[in-house]
């Protein structure tokens, strides 16, 4: 899809800017590749602007949102809006480790495995 820019005298066509909340989040740092996710809320005061890796749209620190740790990996975390995060959720593409792997034993079954 395309829109009318420019002049009466002088126009032209440029492609029309869509955010893409189906898009994969970016695995220039493997983000995309994790087997798993955990996420918690973020909360932050620092006057800062992140970009969501669903949509690619800015994220003001100071607006409600998540952050995506793949695979726990704080180093590789994103901020990313509550609703990019609960679309990847509900198709499938961002699974919790409970999900992924296998719960594991407390330690009164470790104990009682033992014996």
């Amino acid at each position: 899809m395309f829109v009318q820019t420019g002049s009466i005298g002088n126009p032209g066509t440029r492609p029309l800017a869509r955010q893409r909340a189906d898009a994969r989040p970016t695995a220039v740092d493997g983000f995309g590749d994790a087997r798993w996710y955990a996420m918690r809320r973020a909360g932050s005061r620092k006057p800062a602007t992140y970009r969501c890796p669903f949509c690619r749209g800015h994220l003001p620190a100071l607006t409600d949102h998540l952050l995506v740790l793949p695979e726990g990996d704080a180093t590789r975390r994103r901020h990313a809006h509550t609703d990019c995060v609960a679309r990847a959720r509900a198709s499938g593409r961002l699974p919790l480790r409970e999900e992924v792997e296998p719960r594991r034993p407390g330690p009164l079954a470790r104990l009682l495995r033992r014996g």
